[in-house]
């Protein structure tokens, strides 16, 4: 007795891995907590703080541009994409880190809460000779440039770990553009913020503020009451226009 023929079946393709961006927001100190809050607020995700810092993940790029734009407690942006381990990096498996970068670009690195000029040089030779071999190998052609480079990267420790980060931005967040009555007692967006925050102050409700000075605090109410971003896009010249 013949046996039937099996048919072919349908080749099923192997799932694409889900692209995935882990950020590290760092915050001014106390600010821990706002940040969290702002973040779950802005973009619908959970976040884990620590001291000074606000750890989540976003799967779509448009979330990290909008971030960047409209959060008002937050100091810097981070997309950490590798640990140094010694003198090598281990590449985080579900971030895209090289659609980040273009084939040619000319790139500085920082080395973000780090003691002794002398230990932030040595972290910043010993990431940038391995990122650049890493670089190297696919075909991409990075070079330093420390007056006016295209892409600003950071080593920065976590108090446990040495996290290699593309800072998208390549600036402090909390520095804003608004500044027109510039006064010495005056303080940054993010502080102006958390006083916003802290006061009780909800978008439609009306808010007296007696020290006015550079007007920071009017300013970031309107901001937060009416969801305006901290940045304008006609003024601020984030860095990742140079990315891809």
């Amino acid at each position: 007795m013949k046996r039937a023929a099996r048919s072919p079946g349908k080749l099923v393709e192997p799932k694409a891995e889900k692209k995935s961006f882990p950020i590290i927001t760092l915050t001014s100190y106390g600010l821990e907590a706002l940040a969290q809050q702002e973040i779950t607020e802005l973009l619908g995700v959970p976040a884990q703080r620590d001291s000074s810092q606000v750890s989540f993940s976003v799967d779509k790029k448009e979330d990290i541009l909008f971030l960047a734009f409209h959060a008002q407690s937050v100091r810097r942006l981070l997309l950490p994409f590798a640990e140094l381990q010694g003198d090598k990096l281990s590449f985080t498996a579900a971030f895209p880190w090289l659609e980040l970068f273009p084939k040619e670009f000319l790139c500085r690195m920082d080395v973000e809460n780090v003691k002794g000029a002398e230990n932030r040089m040595a972290i910043a030779k010993k990431a940038t000779q391995a990122l650049f071999a890493a670089l190297e190998q696919e075909e991409y052609t990075p070079m330093l440039q420390y007056r006016r480079p295209d892409i600003v990267l950071r080593m920065y420790f976590t108090g446990e770990k040495y996290l290699l980060c593309l800072d998208p931005c390549g600036r402090d967040l909390n520095a804003r553009d608004y500044r027109v009555f510039a006064h010495q007692a005056g303080f940054k967006g993010d502080l102006g913020y958390f006083f916003v925050r802290a006061s009780g102050f909800k978008p439609g409700e009306q808010l007296g503020i007696g020290f006015a000075r550079d007007g920071v605090l009017a300013i970031e109410a309107a901001l937060y009451a009416f969801r305006r971003p901290a940045h304008d896009a006609e003024r601020v010249d984030f860095l990742f226009k140079n990315s891809p």
